[in-house]
């Protein structure tokens, strides 16, 4: 197998004191030796449904992204920057009138199941991004460096964004980010906002006053998880990284440990020997 995938997801302290449920979901698919697909869905933290609504995304996001790619050949190859933005715009459409539809049939309100939705197919030829809302993503190339392949959305206040069951279909410009990079990748990362901290420079004041987001990937701390991984997998199963990543999320460091947000992560490595 060429990929190693892990996942880990845990509850934010906030949510432990208050007995809300973890609105983070998380899963992936290795569609076959060369290609996958990775999906995290950030559950509003206002919305009473939204675990449920998280849960459906990443589920249903999952299959149909699999197929457009089985049925699009791009497990063969890649698409273009500008296929693949019409092409995965489409299902992330689809995914959101499928949620619609799962509320009227369980009878939630629409909105009470809000989430986000990053989306990663990841290649042996390169890794293709979509988000809608925040959260971050990063990739790294072969004896390179780390750089985003997510755009996470801002409000005009600090934690505001968007989720799929937002008015936003009228303006995909703007809140809607796709990208392609075609080139043979070492890693890849993507995270809920409550990872964001210690893997990422997001927030800075300029010289004006004003904040603004870097969304610059921390090199050091992305490669000690890409060492620790490799090592882990010498001598354990997936599903026991899997574990020692979640432990990590719950208290690995004290930003971690404080964290009231929930934390999600999902990490891939592609083994340089089956580089075809």
């Amino acid at each position: 197998m060429s990929w190693s995938v892990i996942k880990a997801s845990v509850v934010g302290n906030g949510h432990i004191k208050d007995n809300i449920p973890c609105q983070d979901s998380c899963d992936f698919k290795i569609i076959n030796d060369n290609c996958g697909i990775a999906i995290i869905a950030d559950g509003a933290g206002s919305c009473s449904n939204s675990h449920v609504g998280s849960d459906f995304v990443t589920t249903k996001g999952v299959e149909l992204f699999e197929n457009l790619i089985v049925n699009s050949g791009w497990d063969k190859s890649l698409p273009s920057q500008e296929l693949w933005r019409e092409k995965s715009m489409l299902i992330a459409k689809e995914i959101s009138n499928s949620l619609r539809e799962f509320a009227k049939e369980k009878k939630y309100e629409y909105k009470s199941l809000s989430s986000t939705l990053i989306v990663t197919f990841f290649s042996k030829d390169g890794i293709c991004s979509l988000n809608i809302g925040d959260g971050r993503g990063a990739t790294k190339v072969f004896d390179g460096d780390w750089e985003s392949i997510v755009n996470p959305y801002h409000g005009e206040q600090v934690g505001m964004t968007v989720f799929l069951t937002s008015n936003i279909w009228g303006n995909t410009k703007t809140y809607l980010s796709t990208s392609v990079k075609a080139q043979k990748i070492e890693a890849f990362i993507i995270m809920s906002d409550g990872y964001e901290k210690i893997a990422f420079e997001c927030y800075q004041k300029g010289d004006d006053g004003k904040y603004y987001d870097p969304n610059r990937p921390f090199a050091k701390f992305l490669n000690f998880t890409l060492k620790s991984t490799q090592n882990f997998l010498k001598t354990n199963t997936i599903e026991e990284v899997n574990k020692k990543w979640e432990q990590f999320l719950k208290n690995g460091n004290k930003i971690l440990e404080e964290e009231m947000d929930d934390k999600s992560m999902i990490f891939g490595i592609f083994k340089k020997g089956n580089i075809k």
